[in-house]
């Protein structure tokens, strides 16, 4: 006499997975709170879009298992190999529905629940998934750290996570086991599909050395996760870059020639902040000679805020007076202005120094913090060619108002009266690079333009067809 909501049939597998046995009384009786339950196959009446339609929701189940000894590296050590494993990222081709509870994360709405687990490579019979009597959730830093207990411990896992096996053990005495917990809600209208599934493994002696299709090694002794897929230059997603996790840092370095003369006068990135996983103050820093030269820090930590403000700090005043720091293809006017980043959206950040910083005869490094993802980070090494200075002109209230000690001459001259210092410009400005990333820095001649030509070398296009045409957005 009731409303039926949908019609499932279970395997056993299914049933012990979904622990059904709870849903139904001493007498057989059903539950009305399993009509939530998603079985083998559900029958399941679907509304949406204004239409009603019948689809399937099916649960399944799928594992798989790798030695870890495959995973494992030998790395030479003077005249000898050692055999080893400090981690390994796990790169999976489905995001998912999810939400950060209490600094865990919580896939109870997402269609996939995927686990890892641990086992001795010599066992006779592997474990299942429902083998495991404790399950560890996911931490909001994405690190996950076999304990004492691995061994009957399921551990969640998601994209991009990055796993430590568990000490104490040789890790080539062991296997790792993925799991993968399906609730496909709608088959037929909305297919399940996992694109790939693939783990990154990593294995030092002092500091894992990654390298980069266009770049710069970076080094690492902390947990970091990288984006393994090939795509274009600017490609942003919400993982596409380096991203250092559990409060680790990642180090860039430049100059390894040890070059005698070596001005960096800007440094250009891409950033995608994640607020929940942002521990200290600074997300970037540069060092030169084994001292923090300038670092970009968020002024104030508004707690649950979408946004945070961020500012460059240096112990060299020099470096601040002048300094301007690009969000985008901004053009500040105020020296050191605070830019505002906003949780997990991409930004274009370039600061440009008012004077170079000096990494002559020794190697400098940059260094990101956890809490963001990166890409794109260059260093600009500026010519003598390049150099400017520009005027830092001084109105006569300055002039009325200033103590004499301000200047370092015992008695001032003209110019001393007229211009208090002076800083650099550059010919190459953060603006000309977001410009080149974003395809702005070329120029269309329409058919009413008039082209002037000079003597300078440049690239010019004719017999150029085009469309446009509109789309509807998805």
């Amino acid at each position: 006499s009731g409303f039926i909501y949908n019609v499932g049939l279970a395997d056993t597998s299914s049933f012990s997975r979904n622990d059904l046995g709870v849903y139904f009384d001493d007498m057989g009786i059903v539950n009305a709170d399993m009509k939530n339950v998603i079985s083998s196959y559900t029958l399941v009446p679907s509304v949406g879009y204004g239409e009603f339609w019948l689809d399937v929701a099916a649960h399944s189940y799928w594992e798989n298992e790798i030695a870890l000894s495959v995973l494992g590296k030998n790395i030479k050590v003077e005249n000898d190999y050692v055999s080893k494993l400090e981690m390994f990222q796990l790169n999976l081709g489905h995001d998912g529905s999810y939400k950060i509870l209490d600094g865990e994360y919580d896939f109870s709405t997402s269609e996939l629940n995927a686990y890892i687990g641990f086992q001795r490579v010599d066992s006779v019979v592997q474990k299942s998934i429902t083998d495991y009597t404790n399950t560890q959730p996911l931490n909001k830093n994405r690190v996950v750290r076999a304990g004492t207990d691995w061994e009957t411990t399921k551990y969640a896992v998601m994209n991009g996570v990055v796993i430590y096996p568990p000490e104490g053990v040789p890790y080539d005495e062991l296997k790792v086991i993925t799991y993968f917990d399906i609730k496909a809600e709608n088959i037929i209208h909305s297919p399940f599909a996992i694109k790939n599934l693939s783990f990154a493994a990593q294995a030092y002696i002092d500091k894992a050395s990654v390298g980069t299709p266009f770049g710069t090694k970076f080094n690492s002794t902390d947990p970091f996760a990288i984006y393994k897929e090939s795509t274009p230059y600017l490609y942003l997603t919400k993982d596409s870059g380096i991203e250092p996790l559990d409060g680790g840092v990642v180090d860039i370095p430049f100059n390894q020639n040890l070059d005698p003369l070596y001005p960096v006068s800007m440094i250009t990135f891409w950033i995608k902040p994640d607020f929940q996983n942002f521990d200290d103050g600074s997300l970037l820093d540069i060092s030169v000679f084994g001292v923090n030269q300038i670092s970009l820090s968020f002024n104030a930590d508004v707690p649950d805020s979408d946004s945070k403000t961020f500012s460059m700090t240096s112990a060299n005043e020099n470096l601040l007076e002048y300094v301007l720091i690009n969000k985008n293809n901004s053009q500040p006017t105020t020296p050191n202005a605070p830019i505002t980043l906003e949780n997990n959206q991409w930004a274009f950040v370039g600061i440009e120094l008012p004077v170079p910083v000096y990494a002559n005869n020794t190697e400098g490094k940059t260094t990101i913090h956890s809490g963001a993802v990166f890409q794109n980070i260059n260093l600009t090494r500026v010519s003598t060619f390049g150099l400017a200075s520009a005027a830092v002109l001084r109105y006569w209230e300055d002039v009325s108002d200033a103590t004499w000690e301000y200047w370092s001459t015992a008695v001032p001259t003209y110019r001393d009266l007229i211009t208090s210092e002076q800083y650099f410009t550059y010919a190459v400005t953060p603006q000309d690079a977001f410009d080149i990333y974003t395809g702005n820095n070329g120029f269309i001649v329409s058919d009413e333009t008039e082209l002037g030509i000079e003597q300078v070398p440049g690239t010019i296009l004719i017999n150029v067809d085009w469309q446009t045409y509109d789309r509807q957005p998805s």
